[in-house]
């Protein structure tokens, strides 16, 4: 009689063979972020076109808190004059765009009366556009221009940001940074957009790339040529700026806005003008007397 047969014993681990638990986490998390890298490259490069096809109501519902925002955190500086004054400059920038868009057969991106231009009391200098068409200039920006010229080739360039659509690029290109990050990381009360929204953190997340700066710069002096009739003056903020012996002082521009030195020389490249040449208009009375208040109180 025959013994019966056996099935073979199967050697161990067959269906589970040697793995590398660590080796196999590394290479899933460098698919990933490789992943989340090249997605966000695709996204920041399509952002130029997709800002233009957002409608303008949109950034004005966002932006509804950044106005509130300085106000309530006594930001804005304590002069209805000198407000009035940058808020008549840019407003006469604005008359200018009009016409010369509305000569060509063009339109403006971004409706007149919609812009705000606002003051900031902090020593720093800087400028920046934020959603919404809000204008700042900081009182330290002042004390950086001698000239109606000058001061209105930072309001020019803050203009052209906003018609250029480029608050709108940055926030919503912060925005989707923020939710990848939130996807790879798993989390789970991040709140981006509403994060935002809420003044403060909006303007620190407007960081403009070397591209925009430059483009900025070529429409702001279109701009002046227009309204002046020259573009004198218009070097004279990053000129000073450039030629600072205390860089602490001007920190907070240098971090945001690069390439100062290469700037100029587009500038004076796209005028057709050297440093040189008479300047036509000096500041408003009311922001002088911001400056020699703020000169006199140091």
């Amino acid at each position: 009689m025959r013994a019966p047969r056996r099935n073979p014993r199967l050697p161990e681990g067959i269906n589970a063979p040697p793995s590398k638990p660590l080796s196999e986490f590394l290479q899933l998390s460098a698919v990933v972020l490789l992943a989340t890298a090249l997605l966000a490259m695709v996204v920041g490069a399509s952002m130029p076109f997709l800002a233009r096809l957002i409608p303008f109501a949109w950034e004005q519902g966002v932006s509804g808190g950044i106005e509130s925002y300085l106000q309530q955190s006594g930001s804005l500086v304590d002069s209805a004059d000198a407000q009035a004054a940058l808020s008549t400059l840019g407003t006469q920038l604005l008359e200018t765009q009009a016409r010369v868009l509305a000569t060509s057969g063009d339109s403006q991106a971004v409706p007149q009366q919609a812009y705000r231009f606002a003051l900031i009391d902090d020593p720093s200098p800087n400028a920046f556009a934020t959603l919404g068409a809000q204008v700042m200039v900081t009182r330290g920006l002042l004390d950086a221009v001698k000239t109606e010229n000058g001061l209105a080739m930072v309001l020019a360039h803050e203009i052209a940001h906003v018609e250029l659509r480029h608050p709108l690029e940055a926030a919503s290109r912060s925005v989707v940074l923020q939710v990848l990050l939130s996807t790879v990381l798993g989390s789970s009360n991040s709140q981006p957009l509403i994060g935002l929204a809420g003044g403060g953190a909006l303007i620190t997340a407007l960081s403009f790339n070397r591209s925009m700066e430059l483009k900025a710069d070529a429409h702001a002096l279109n701009l002046l040529q227009a309204h002046y009739g020259h573009t004198r003056g218009a070097d004279e903020f990053f000129v000073t700026v450039s030629g600072s012996d205390s860089h602490d002082h001007w920190r907070v521009f240098f971090e945001t806005h690069p390439g100062i030195d290469a700037r100029i020389e587009a500038i004076r490249a796209g005028s057709g003008l050297g440093s040189e040449g008479a300047l036509t208009a000096p500041l408003p009375a009311a922001l002088r007397s911001l400056q020699e208040s703020a000169s006199s109180s140091q």
